[in-house]
């Protein structure tokens, strides 16, 4: 009898502890409830249930260890995190892998891809960084695609907006104070930039590029030591590519004679030379280069040595 009272004593311990295993399980269930947050009190109170005592028992040590460690250095903000100043905010993204390794160049995607790929390839360079791709962005305005086309054309309208409201404020500020180097040196770079992907209609090509010309004419009386050949050099790469030749003409006279000693007028001088057919001033200039002290960049000693 006493073993039989000893197993009876057991088995209601067990139920005594099953039952109030249910209890914590339930009032953990409703408080998560209550916190708007029913799915993790289900996941969690099914755990209890599962593994009665030894649950309870985790979720509450892990809460503890929760509450003495990390909740106390969470509490403690900086003032400065809570700055509204975005400059400060620095956000660490974790890198797309699949994404980097399965991209490749827009132009290839247009010509090889299903639309689905090509879609997908230009809402990541459009997320990216869309100006410094316009020019291949451009070819996807006439995508077979109507969706691509459509994302292409829309993303190609507002670059140009953009452009043409940043190069006004420029040129106003520019021609307010000729003389400030720095704000000079930023217009030239922007105006340069935007011309040479090549995206404007024809019309605007011009415009913008007789922009630059009367920059530079303005820099030679305001600013003459910040004209150097490889300023004549980008002018000159932009009317070649109107195929305004006279006029890249005239100012690869005027590298040549005032920048002379420097690689950006040869490189302007070899470029015109070579696209008009001029084959006795192209080698001639080849000749003086060679005679020359200036020091060559990988591309002009590849060129010098394929010519000699």
């Amino acid at each position: 009898m006493k073993i039989n009272f000893a197993q009876m004593d057991k088995i209601e311990i067990i139920i005594l502890i099953i039952i109030c295993n249910f209890i914590i399980s339930f009032i953990y269930f409703i408080i998560k409830c209550i916190k708007k947050d029913a799915f993790r009190g289900l996941i969690m109170g099914i755990f209890m249930i599962v593994c009665p005592v030894i649950g309870p028992f985790y979720l509450f040590f892990s809460w503890l260890i929760y509450a003495i460690y990390f909740k106390r250095n969470n509490s403690k903000v900086s003032i400065e995190e809570l700055s509204l100043n975005k400059e400060k905010i620095n956000v660490i993204l974790k890198p797309d892998i699949n994404s980097a390794l399965n991209k490749v160049p827009i132009e290839e995607a247009l010509i090889i891809s299903d639309n689905k790929s090509v879609r997908k390839l230009l809402l990541d360079v459009l997320r990216e960084d869309s100006k410094s791709s316009a020019k291949s962005i451009l070819k996807a305005v006439e995508h077979k695609d109507s969706e691509v086309s459509h994302y292409a054309a829309s993303a190609i309208s507002d670059i140009i907006n953009e452009f043409k409201i940043k190069e006004k404020q420029f040129r106003e500020e520019y021609y307010i104070d000729k003389e400030n180097v720095e704000l000079c040196r930023k217009y030239v770079d922007y105006l340069y930039d935007f011309l040479e992907q090549n995206i404007l209609s024809t019309a605007e090509q011009k415009l913008y590029c007789g922009m630059f010309e009367q920059l530079i004419i303005t820099m030679k009386s305001c600013l003459p030591e910040e004209i150097t050949g490889e300023l004549y050099n980008k002018l000159i790469c932009v009317l070649l590519a109107l195929g305004e030749n006279d006029r890249a003409g005239f100012w690869v006279y005027h590298a040549l004679n005032n920048n002379g000693d420097e690689l950006g007028s040869y490189k302007a001088g070899l470029r015109y030379y070579y696209i008009n057919e001029n084959r006795r001033e192209f080698l001639l200039l080849i000749n003086n280069l060679k005679k020359s002290d200036i020091v060559l960049d990988h591309e002009m000693l590849e060129m010098v040595r394929f010519y000699s």
